[in-house]
């Protein structure tokens, strides 16, 4: 069946002068994305989990970020007070156009202020909503509770099998049992605390293309998708970005990369730890989570894996060593 677009926006009551796709995907799960007259901001998927409930969970916590001064925008409901129109094939929800652009299309950007500026919100906003009103749902980040985007384990651990499975066909078994007993010794430690520690509900993942600016400053959050509620100190940390790259590990020897990275990490953390202070419990375990990213972090197991089918595999190695301690 073909998508109607019109048809739909009829059930929001909406009148289509000026439609534009702007992205769309195939596949199993298709997802279509049009702006409306410049104003709203249309998606339609025959993805099966897309459900009332998320978007339901999704605009309270817009409107948490809104109460917050943050610019986000808001489902709209249709005719029948629900926030997603189904036709039988489709399921298709209708949000508000936001005053900002996206960090990925907008130009002459000072990216290290907009850091800043994100930084600040970040610890400002989760010192003030901490422990408020908590989704079951896990976001993206979570370690031992899955999030919707995980299968048997959470992702960090998945990231580390992998790595493990690489290390072991390219000759590194001391390396990859070290890995393993290593992650195993820092998991059994956080995992006598983490459920004590302070969560709050989170937008997701903070990327160039749901992050907002305006007038080159940040302004506001795009594409709630995977928000859910996590550990305060566990986001900080997967949050905080380190300058890292696999350039780094052509030109650079693997104590400056790790000195590179560990500086540049607590460098975006202490930002962060600007605007919220710590509890003794939260100390501890961000220094635990710290050390589960920067050997299973997405980011860094994308630069490890990369890396190692090059010639500089050894400079990966040898930072992992460094990492394992």
């Amino acid at each position: 069946m073909a998508y109607d677009y019109k048809k739909a926006l009829q059930e929001f009551n909406i009148e289509c002068s000026d439609a534009k796709l702007i992205s769309s995907s195939s596949g199993n799960t298709i997802k279509m994305v049009y702006d409306i007259n410049d104003n709203y901001i249309l998606e339609a998927t025959n993805d099966e989990n897309f459900d009332e409930n998320k978007v339901v969970n999704m605009n309270k916590l817009i409107s948490r970020y809104i109460e917050f001064g943050i610019i986000c925008p808001q489902y709209i409901q249709s005719n029948d007070g629900k926030y997603i129109y189904f036709d039988g094939e489709y399921s298709t929800t209708v949000r508000e156009k936001t005053d900002g652009i996206l960090l990925s299309e907008s130009k002459d950007v000072n990216y290290l202020n907009i850091l800043k500026e994100l930084y600040a919100y970040l610890g400002k906003y989760s010192a003030k909503y901490r422990s408020q009103d908590l989704y079951q749902t896990k976001s993206p980040y979570s370690v031992f509770d899955l999030s919707p985007l995980d299968s048997e384990v959470d992702e960090r651990q998945a990231n580390l099998n992998l790595l493990c499975e690489m290390l072991k066909k390219a000759g590194f078994t001391d390396l990859c049992n070290k890995l393993i007993k290593f992650n195993d010794k820092i998991r059994q430690e956080l995992k006598e605390i983490y459920k004590k520690l302070p969560r709050c509900n989170y937008h997701g993942t903070l990327t160039n293309r749901s992050i907002l600016v305006k007038d080159n400053h940040f302004v506001g959050l795009d594409d709630f998708s995977v928000c859910g509620s996590e550990v305060v100190v566990n986001y900080f940390s997967c949050e905080a970005r380190a300058d890292l790259s696999e350039d780094d590990f052509t030109t650079m020897a693997p104590t400056d990369i790790c000195n590179k990275l560990l500086k540049s990490h607590r460098g975006s953390l202490n930002l962060i730890l600007q605007n919220y202070e710590l509890l003794p419990i939260e100390k501890k375990a961000l220094e635990l989570y710290n050390k589960l990213l920067y050997i299973s972090g997405f980011h860094y197991y994308q630069i490890y894996k990369n890396v190692l089918r090059t010639k500089d595999r050894n400079k990966v190695t040898n930072l992992l060593y460094m990492l394992v301690v």
